[in-house]
């Protein structure tokens, strides 16, 4: 079967694709709302930002070596069971969190939540992937993004414009019920489609080591994945800690910097569906996404080195931020090109995993360098703020100069599966 005739499922793509992005969702949700709760868990536990820098630090590493683990599962075997356990492991590690009352306990939640959220960034692109044409692949993954961070920024202004932070453990277990609901439906209504069923991609010719070579020798791969990484590591940094404590830092309530933050999150969901119905349209991937993250890279450095702006010029250009940094989705659809079918989820998952290794290195880098910060409100205190960010910037700049090499290809690669799905683009 041709790329471009492969069908669409109508009723049942969109369940079982609506289920991958509400994981997605949740997901996000859990990560935002422990940033949120953060200087609760850091009065429960009685530690200093370092730490709670450190336990984000924990988490992003668990999730990321879990993540490059679940990419390979997923070629391999049925997404019901790998997003199904997954989902109820997120759920037992929110448990635990919940009622953590030593740093040890917390650390222990922070791996188990992060091995089961491993899949849900991964599960829902990867299901926008082989449920819908490949010409839809850029928008439909977007579309995930955008409903994720819409229902994120409406949590996050319920709560600012309620003046209401939710307790540390009633937050969790909310959570958890989620995840134990979530992870039923998903082993009742996800699958592949028909025609990959019949064509199963854990082929018994193509091993985890050929899956593997197929990916790391391709040198367009590692270009792909040092732009998302730069974008998606900022982009998690940003909105998981320290996009809220430097508002903070600039004498903001807690609640006015969460909604400045969750204007971030909108931006991010547009800007993904925005620039990847661009590149699905004129399929010039590589030139979209070199110069989405030039101007990323600008407009972080007008975030870091602007003069105080009054609340309003905040909210605008930290919505061109989070616009920006939505182009992230785009390195899916950037390496996919390249990649073999029976490969893809493999990738995808490794290019994921550096990602948000890297947001784990900035997580921890930041907080060491903000150590203990100065009274909010302050001329220190905005300067130093702005000077720990800084790392922020120059992976951004790395990735940057990398996005110079990125190049589209006019034929999908061979494939092991008669029906190859990475998408075809124009040079």
């Amino acid at each position: 079967m041709a790329t471009s005739e492969r069908p669409s499922h109508g009723a049942r793509a969109i369940v079982v694709w609506g289920l991958g992005t509400l994981f997605l969702g949740l997901g996000l949700l859990t990560a935002v709302m422990i940033g949120i709760v953060a200087e609760q868990v850091r009065d429960r536990l009685e530690v200093s930002e370092h730490a709670i820098g450190m336990l984000s630090a924990v988490f992003y590493v668990a999730y990321s070596i879990a993540q490059f683990i679940g990419g390979i599962m997923l070629d391999r075997l049925s997404p019901r069971w790998i997003l199904g356990i997954s989902s109820l492991i997120a759920a037992a590690g929110c448990v635990l969190l919940a009622n953590a009352s030593t740093m040890g306990v917390t650390v222990i939640g922070r791996v188990v939540l992060g091995i089961g959220l491993s899949t849900s960034f991964l599960g829902a692109i990867y299901l926008a992937r082989i449920w819908f044409p490949p010409q839809r692949f850029a928008v439909m993954s977007s579309i995930s993004q955008l409903a994720t961070n819409a229902i994120l920024a409406l949590m996050l202004i319920g709560l600012s414009v309620t003046e209401t932070i939710p307790p540390l453990h009633a937050a969790m277990i909310g959570m958890a019920v989620g995840y134990v609901v979530l992870g039923v439906a998903i082993f009742l209504l996800v699958s592949r489609p028909g025609h990959a069923a019949a064509a199963p991609q854990g082929d018994s010719d193509v091993g985890i080591g050929s899956q593997l070579r197929m990916v790391v020798g391709v040198p367009q791969f590692w270009l792909g994945t040092a732009f998302f990484a730069s974008v998606f590591g900022v982009l998690i940094a940003w909105n998981d800690l320290w996009g809220i404590m430097n508002q903070r830092a600039y004498g903001r309530t807690l609640e006015m910097a969460t909604a400045l933050t969750s204007t971030g999150a909108i931006a991010a969901g547009i800007g993904g569906l925005i620039l990847g119905w661009i590149s699905d349209r004129l399929g010039m991937r590589s030139r979209i996404t070199q110069i989405t993250i030039w101007l990323l890279t600008l407009t972080m450095a007008l975030v870091l080195f602007l003069p105080r702006l009054p609340t309003a010029g905040v909210f605008v250009l930290l919505f061109v931020f989070g616009f920006l940094l939505g182009s992230n989705i785009l390195g899916f659809a950037q390496i996919g090109q390249h990649i073999a079918d029976n490969a893809q989820a493999t990738a995808f998952g490794l290019m994921t995993s550096v990602g948000f290794l890297t947001g784990a290195g900035l997580d921890y880098v930041i907080g060491v360098l903000v150590g203990e910060a100065p009274p909010a409100g302050t001329d220190i205190a905005i300067s130093h703020y702005r000077g720990a960010l800084i790392p922020l910037l120059v992976v951004l700049a790395i990735g940057a100069l990398c996005s110079v090499g990125l190049k589209d290809r006019a034929l999908p690669p061979a494939s092991a599966t008669a029906d190859p799905l990475p998408i075809q683009t124009a040079e």
